[in-house]
């Protein structure tokens, strides 16, 4: 950022990248208003910034690293809700381009950024708290450690579009396994090859030489990559594993993996061992702080990820093909409301498999495009495509089995000492991640981080334990097979978490599990609802991913949108959702206008298809800022008065009132008299009656989106009484539908 900071902007170091901290301290600083503002929402303070950017200075990014990150900030973007209320991802005033105005501010973008793509907010905090130390800054001078965590989750995410986190993990993935619980790289160890690394960018030292832990691979990328240093990476034996220069005298840093010490190593210059600390204790929250991996490049996920035992799964594709196709016909099945004595009302109520890729055909499609490497063969969909969905189930079961007999992990053939990943296990693993990726639009290049594949592997494998050696953990878990277990795991919750653990370093469940959008980990995660009010699913389901966080269009940051009217943190969006019960809540919202009064149907010559909703109804998105977060209701307005409703809770009406109907639209029953206690309703307002205990209510709002939302609100008392919302299916279908439920009343929203 540039700050009229008299005779200390530049930073004034001395040519051992020294500044004299206290005059810095002392100096008269002037800052416009409109920068104050934008520092404010994103809890920083200028002495921050100013301190940041000086201790950032001891880097010379080289001419390369400055055109790749000015690049990256100029392929960052942002996209608003509607009404323009709140903001996701990087915006025109966001506080990095500020800070990209001057090379200090580059290099402090650097810096952060790099480390907050391999390292959690705290780790990152306290690496440059111990920089700052390494560099002699006062305490009286020193940011406190909440601001550390402030300024890395403000460049947090800037460099997702980049190859860095690619490099770096090529880098580290030579050190060997990359989750080790328990254990950590020592933070004073990394901060004092930082500064090194920083010398050598200077020029006031030759070279150095790193030894140990995995940090050393994420340094070295970090000067390759930003710096323009060469790296040479070897083991112990002294065999080179990775040089990027064949001559010997542009090399900078060169990286030992391996037992050695610093005393054991031939060094040119400098040597620096990043010890690492084991048999570290870890809370729940904190256990994966010390999971350090880099990302993969999605046409060879699986095999740089899980090793052999990819390779051998995917290289018979007529056993693993079959078990995807046969999976997508059961989710095709399922999403079509299909005749099943497996699965009920209330499974076809708690599935969310609405977008067209989630099922059939397209589900096929979709996994050999974002995954080539698995070539499946699309023929084999033509048998599945002829089984019942109950035949479809048994046939994937016995697929199953067929591929767990040709495993050798310990779990599926006893007295093997193999510390494979199980076969059946990650087959449904790969299941898992194709489902869940359907139904997100994953907005620029963003590739996946080792880490969050293996910790997908551990959640289908039903993993609870927490000791250190996670894989041979994992093959010993008996499986359970079957595909009711997987679609178990499946819903609005899976598709958020994958995107979480997949993009992010941050591998917590979420808590909070009713809101619309999230930001973490550098990234924000928000569903379509928010920028298009629609109560088709497929739509209003869809859940974006960008780099960037929730801002209000005031600049102030907030982790998640939440709901103004019926606030509740429990929701749709937990890992296991179903079992907690608190989604039954009937939904909270408000209308000031009625319907028209309840008519007998009298035949379905009546045209059920008219629109008899408001045509002049409107949308807009309003928020309320508090100490709690920052919170989101919908309020749609018409001539005849208004209806209001959280963003969350109309996103969780349409997901659980859609795809409840059994119809293919071809051959389908017409519906004959007697039309006992069905009732038409014209209009999405209020009800103007107490509803009868045994009645049908038809709502005529074909084709009005908005009054179909606003009609999904119908006042029900009990969470047991169905809503239908007719998607495609044809209107007989639904009104039978509605009729062979038990319970009543039952409402369906043409």
């Amino acid at each position: 950022m540039t700050l009229n900071l008299a005779g200390a902007s530049r930073g004034q170091f001395t040519q051992q990248g020294s500044v004299d901290w206290l005059q810095l301290a002392n100096h008269m600083v002037t800052i416009p208003l409109s920068i104050l503002e934008r520092l404010a929402g994103a809890d920083l303070s200028p002495h921050t910034i100013l301190v940041a950017q000086n201790l950032s200075s001891i880097f010379y990014l080289s001419e390369v690293g400055t055109e790749r990150l000015e690049s990256a900030l100029q392929s960052l973007h942002s996209c608003s809700s509607v009404g323009e209320v709140v903001w996701f991802g990087f915006g025109i005033k966001h506080v990095v381009r500020r800070l990209a105005e001057i090379r200090q501010g580059l290099a402090c973008i650097a810096l952060c950024g790099a480390l907050s793509e391999l390292h959690p907010s705290k780790a990152c905090a306290s690496i440059l708290m111990e920089l700052s130390h390494a560099c002699d800054v006062p305490d009286e001078v020193r940011p406190s450690p909440q601001q550390w965590i402030n300024i890395v989750e403000t460049c947090s995410g800037v460099l997702r579009p980049t190859t860095f986190r690619s490099v770096a993990g090529q880098f580290m993935a030579f050190h060997g396994r990359d989750r080790s619980y328990g254990s950590i790289d020592n933070y004073k160890d990394i901060a004092a090859a930082l500064q090194a690394v920083g010398r050598v960018s200077s020029g006031s030292l030759e070279s150095i030489t790193l030894a140990g832990g995995r940090s050393c691979g994420w340094i070295a990328a970090f000067g390759f990559w930003f710096l323009g240093l060469h790296v040479r990476i070897q083991n112990s034996e002294g065999e080179v594993l990775y040089s990027s220069t064949d001559l010997d005298f542009y090399i900078k840093i060169v990286v030992i993996y391996g037992d050695s010490q610093t005393s054991q190593v031939q060094v040119q210059e400098a040597a620096y061992f990043i010890k690492t600390l084991h048999d570290i204790f870890f809370s729940s929250e904190e256990r994966f702080d010390s999971v350090m991996s880099g990302s993969v490049p999605w046409n060879t996920c699986f095999r740089s990820t899980f090793g052999s035992s990819a390779l051998e799964l995917i290289k018979y594709p007529e056993d693993f093909g079959r078990l995807i196709c046969l999976s997508s016909r059961i989710f095709d099945g399922i999403s079509k409301s299909e005749p099943s004595e497996i699965f009920n009302r209330r499974s076809r109520q708690s599935w969310f498999g609405f977008q067209p890729r989630q099922r059939g055909k397209r589900f096929v499609w979709f996994a050999n495009d974002q995954f080539p490497e698995l070539s499946i063969n699309t023929d084999q969909m033509e048998e599945s495509s002829t089984y019942t969905l109950d035949r479809s189930v048994a046939e994937y079961n016995l697929q199953l089995h067929k591929i767990s007999v040709s495993c050798t992990c310990r779990s599926c053939t006893k007295g093997s000492t193999q510390h494979s990943y199980c076969h059946p296990i990650l087959a449904e693993t790969i299941i898992f991640l194709v489902w869940n990726l359907a139904g997100i639009q994953i907005h620029r290049d963003l590739q996946p981080f080792r880490s969050g594949l293996q910790s997908i592997y551990e959640l289908v494998a039903d993993e609870e334990d927490e000791s250190p050696d996670s894989m041979s953990r994992a093959s010993q878990i008996p499986h359970r097979s079957g595909i009711e277990h997987l679609i178990s795991l499946l819903g609005m919750g899976s598709v958020y978490h994958t995107a979480q653990y997949l993009f992010t370093t941050n591998l917590y469940p979420q808590t909070i599990t009713a809101f619309t959008a999230a930001s973490t980990g550098g990234l924000c995660f928000y569903f379509n609802i928010l920028v298009d009010v629609s109560d088709q699913p497929e739509i209003a389901t869809l859940l974006h991913v960008v780099p960037g966080r929730i801002e209000t269009k005031g600049g102030r940051k907030y982790a998640h949108v939440l709901d103004i009217t019926g606030r509740s943190s429990v929701g749709i969006l937990g890992l296991e959702w179903i079992d907690n019960g608190y989604f039954i809540l009937p939904a909270e919202y408000s209308k000031t206008y009625q319907s028209q009064n309840p008519q007998p149907l009298s035949g379905l010559e009546n045209d059920l298809t008219v629109d008899t909703g408001s045509g002049d109804l409107e949308a807009t998105l309003v928020i309320k800022e508090s100490s709690q977060g920052l919170h989101a209701d919908f309020i749609f307005r018409c001539s005849r008065g208004s209806s209001r409703v959280g963003a969350y809770m109309l996103f969780r009406e349409i997901a659980f009132s859609s795809g409840l109907v059994t119809c293919n639209r071809r051959n389908c029953l017409p519906l004959s008299p007697p039309y006992d206690n069905i009732v038409v309703v014209d209009g999405e307002g209020g009800p103007t009656e107490e509803p009868r205990q045994n009645a049908i209510y038809i709502y005529r709002l074909s084709s009005n989106s908005l009054a179909r939302c606003v009609g999904l609100l119908v006042g029900k008392e009990d969470w047991e009484a169905p809503v239908i919302l007719r998607g495609l299916e044809c209107i007989p279908c639904c009104i039978v539908t509605a009729m062979q439920l038990g319970h009543r009343p039952v409402y369906v929203i043409l």
